[in-house]
């Protein structure tokens, strides 16, 4: 989403996630379990897959208006 903190961070949408501070992600719901309420204004390691290259990004969560 533009202007969210992975799009700061310099995610893109082809990105694949492959783990979340060392927590492996399978799917959308991994993610959306990892990014719970504890993570919201932590710093977080994010593992990105990108045109077949592993790469590493921080980021901060943080809550979503909607």
């Amino acid at each position: 989403m533009e202007g969210s903190p992975a799009a700061k961070a310099g995610l893109r949408a082809e990105d694949l996630i492959v783990d979340l501070n060392g927590q492996v992600v399978e799917g959308v719901d991994d993610l959306q379990r990892l990014m719970a309420g504890e993570l919201i204004g932590i710093k977080v390691v994010v593992n990105t897959v990108r045109e077949g290259r592993l790469q590493s990004v921080e980021l901060v969560p943080v809550e979503l208006a909607v």
